[in-house]
């Protein structure tokens, strides 16, 4: 995977020629395997879907393996319930970073918990991901994405650093910026172009995306 990673990081191997070559390989079944996890979640009750919310909440701007850590040492009961003193503690006490700002942001988002079924089940994924950056702080495009994709909604891009990198020979990624909607969403349509070409939702492209950047197909 490695080799892969370079040619495309050098220009030799394009984005799609790269993700097109592992799909005709096991990372296929791995990739399938993960997603039908994220369609599981869907379905779920609305305390499950809080706990995979606190997840992408956890991982912005840190790593996933912080965010999964998170999740076996921190009962999803224990982020949707406690008081906020409570939760500020034991964030701190399992060394979370950002921990305050983090307790915060998962303490207000608290009154969507009973909305989540109904808002990942929308049929306007659109609107649901407007809604959640909209109403639900500590989520900008790439947290809402994530938050969707991670229950089964494989329409938009989660544009973090490692993809970010990966795809910058072929697509303009210099004016980007954290938090700018204008940015995000030129980025996410080129990407979105590029996963249709070889017949995959955005999501779902992604995930190649990561196992070509890290190694591993993670939530």
């Amino acid at each position: 995977m490695e080799r892969l990673r370079e040619q495309v990081l050098s220009g030799s191997t394009s984005v799609i020629d790269a993700v097109s070559a592992l799909m005709d390989t096991p990372v296929r079944s791995e990739v399938e395997s993960r997603a039908e996890e994220f369609r599981v979640l869907r379905s779920s009750d609305p305390l499950t879907l809080f706990g995979e919310l606190c997840f992408c909440i956890i991982t912005a701007n840190t790593s996933a393996e912080l965010g999964l850590r998170m999740q076996r040492l921190v009962p999803k009961e224990f982020f949707a319930f406690s008081s906020y003193d409570a939760l500020v503690s034991r964030m701190h006490s399992h060394h979370c970073r950002f921990y305050r700002t983090r307790s915060q942001y998962i303490y207000r988002a608290r009154w969507v918990l009973p909305l989540l079924p109904a808002i990942v089940n929308e049929r306007d994924r659109f609107y649901a991901r407007e809604f959640m950056v909209a109403n639900v702080d500590g989520l900008g495009y790439k947290e809402a994405s994530h938050f969707l994709r991670n229950v089964g909604v494989f329409d938009f891009a989660i544009l973090d650093k490692h993809v970010l990198r990966l795809v910058s020979r072929e697509i303009d990624v210099s004016a980007f910026r954290a938090g700018s909607a204008k940015s995000y969403l030129a980025v996410e349509r080129e990407l979105a172009g590029m996963a249709s070409q070889i017949g995959l939702e955005p999501g779902i492209f992604d995930l190649y995306l990561w196992k070509i950047a890290t190694g591993r197909v993670l939530k």
